[in-house]
């Protein structure tokens, strides 16, 4: 019997009065059970033993307040590209979109300007200051698109991004002191934006990235993307985080040891009852018995490598896992000892006259040191004395097959409870295949995910001379 433990995560709820309490959890409750549902469709046979725990994480709900005027920054209003709406009540959001759509030639900020249009925008429903999660609503009910940037430290990001189409469109700016918040309308981005790139040429915005591009092919491309993550802050690194290191250098190092396996099957006709063809059902035909297995363990040389081991007879899976587990003793034993290194003249010429450390790259100092391979004695080259400690074998042993996911799985994970007291920790794809798991220091992992494509294509590129033309 095999068990997992899943984890099922409510919609996130905004309740802002206490009866709007029981109708946020009844969503949440919700959306776990259609999780739970559509987890157990892509497995098969599964039922729900026990509850292990339920947790609810509830946090203060801080909107932020849009209300009364703010002077725009002096590196903004240089633009003139931005009308600030001077504006007393908390409805700048209404103001500055009845100043896009009626705008006024002198004195465009001031709010008598546009009093007489008042009832052109419908906000039922919405309540003043606009909240940014009202900003749809208000789409939707006015056939108005809207993009509303913010601006902090002295830099413009976006805030919310439009994925309405309509024929009237206002963007807006929303800026904050710290104790309110002020909408501005945008009459043009290009000013607004036009010092990130270089004059002369027009560009095309990405509005959730705020980034520019030459062609609107291009543009076009990137949005189908972008639009995925929402409106994002590009930030850049700091002067002492501006480059990145590799530092994993142990995972530059070849495997000692891995091992290559397959099994083969009896298709065994399944004879069972008659059904009825006029009702849904499965019928089965066909049953895999595993007839044999074969592997090989490959090592860094032809010496620490053994012949490949076929086996033919009953219980093929269980012996299998009795098989692989006696070579997992072995190899760990081949571990603990230490081959002593061998050196040859032209191994010592080559280790004093190197400059660079043929682990990490960089140039040689004082600390220079022999590294050599653990399991062949052979001298690898001159390193640094901290990329030698770092650069040793992780003792995870590959064992691979090429669809160990769809099939070769199944079989293991039959046999592996009767002949095996391991811990069995899995990758998942879905319930019923799994991308790779572990069983002591051995990893089953599929070949076919670690390949550029198919076996078949790969023998195919071979030179009819074989494989060393």
């Amino acid at each position: 019997m095999e068990r997992v433990t899943t984890h099922f995560r409510g919609r996130c709820q905004i309740t802002l009065k206490p009866i709007d309490i029981d109708e946020g959890l009844r969503e949440s409750v919700t959306k776990i059970y259609t999780s739970f549902i559509e987890y157990q469709r892509q497995g098969s046979n599964w039922t729900l033993d026990k509850v292990l725990q339920i947790q609810i994480h509830m946090s203060k709900y801080s909107p932020l307040k849009r209300a009364s005027y703010i002077p725009l920054p002096i590196k903004l209003r240089s633009k003139h590209a931005i009308i600030n709406v001077q504006n007393k009540d908390k409805k700048c959001f209404m103001w500055s979109g009845l100043f896009a759509l009626h705008p006024a030639k002198k004195n465009s900020q001031r709010v008598a300007k546009y009093t007489d249009y008042q009832g052109e925008l419908d906000f039922t429903g919405i309540s003043f200051p606009v909240k940014v999660a009202d900003l749809s609503k208000f789409e939707t009910g006015n056939k108005i698109s809207s993009n509303v940037l913010g601006y902090e430290k002295r830099s413009l990001f976006p805030i919310h991004a439009t994925k309405q189409r309509f024929d009237l469109h206002v963007d807006s700016l929303l800026m904050s002191d710290g104790r309110k918040s002020h909408y501005c309308w945008i009459k043009d981005m290009g000013p607004l934006l036009n010092d990130r790139y270089s004059h002369g040429h027009r560009y095309y915005l990405c509005m959730y990235c705020l980034q520019g591009f030459t062609k609107e092919r291009i543009i076009k491309s990137h949005i189908s993307y972008c639009r995925k993550h929402g409106t994002q802050k590009v930030k850049l690194p700091s002067e002492e985080d501006k480059c990145l290191f590799y530092k994993e250098v142990r995972k530059q190092l070849k495997v000692p040891y891995s091992i290559y396996a397959d099994f083969e099957s009896f298709q065994v006709p399944v004879h069972g009852c008659e059904v009825d063809p006029q009702r849904s059902h499965t019928e089965k035909t066909i049953q895999h018995i595993p007839s044999s297995f074969a592997y090989k363990v490959v090592g860094l040389a032809k010496e620490t490598s053994n012949h490949p081991l076929i086996y033919r007879g009953p219980d093929v899976a269980e012996n299998f896992i009795e098989y692989i587990l006696r070579e997992q003793e072995e190899i760990e034993q081949r571990f603990k000892h230490v081959e002593p290194m061998i050196m040859t003249g032209c191994d010592w010429q080559s280790f004093k006259s190197a400059t660079i450390c043929h682990i990490g790259g960089k140039g040689m100092g004082d600390d220079r040191v022999r590294d050599h391979c653990h399991v062949t004695g052979a001298f690898r080259g001159a390193a640094h004395n901290e990329c030698n400690i770092k650069y040793k074998y992780t003792g995870r042993i590959p064992v691979v097959f090429h669809n160990v996911r769809g099939y070769n799985s199944h079989l293991i994970m039959q046999a592996i409870g009767n002949v095996s007291d391991k811990e069995i920790k899995c990758i998942p794809n879905n319930m019923e295949k799994y991308i790779s798991f572990p069983m002591g220091c051995m990893d089953f992992i599929y070949s076919f995910q670690f390949m550029g494509t198919s076996l078949e294509k790969l023998i195919g590129n071979l030179s009819a001379e074989g494989m060393t033309q």
